[in-house]
């Protein structure tokens, strides 16, 4: 079986965690994270939905892209589909979680930050190459 797809998703997985690690960074040091393309960015972060129990949604985004690292390597390491499955339900998980940040930043703080939404494409991207990606396993696998 052809497995480009899990390569991208690694890749994905790799460019979100830069993402937030930066973002994590600047809340760290309290410096200004430097928006660049739109305006907004402030708005999101000092908001308190930028915040999940007292800790910066950042942080956990550095774990939720690790994680998702973490499982394609030990995938290629065990070759379970059991891994497979859980690193879906992580991305399904976050893709879900994306959708109402997006709602918020739209609807209710009426701001965008485009270190999110860079974010939200990335986490797009690798629910649609795992679900081509299990789609094509299972086909395969019946076949």
């Amino acid at each position: 079986m052809s497995k480009l797809w899990l390569p991208l998703v690694s890749v994905f997985a790799l460019l979100g965690f830069a993402d937030a690690f930066y973002l994590s960074l600047m809340h760290f040091q309290d410096s200004d994270v430097g928006c660049s393309v739109i305006t907004g960015c402030d708005a999101v972060l000092s908001s308190e939905y930028a915040y999940l129990f007292g800790i910066p949604l950042a942080y956990l985004g550095v774990l939720y892209y690790l994680s998702v690292l973490f499982g394609a390597a030990l995938y290629y390491q065990t070759d379970s589909r059991l891994i497979l499955k859980l690193i879906g339900i992580i991305v399904g998980g976050g893709f879900l979680f994306t959708l109402w940040l997006i709602y918020l930043q739209a609807f209710v703080i009426n701001a965008f930050c485009q270190f999110c939404l860079i974010s939200a494409v990335l986490t797009t991207l690798m629910g649609a190459m795992l679900a081509l990606g299990l789609f094509k396993y299972s086909v395969e696998e019946f076949s």
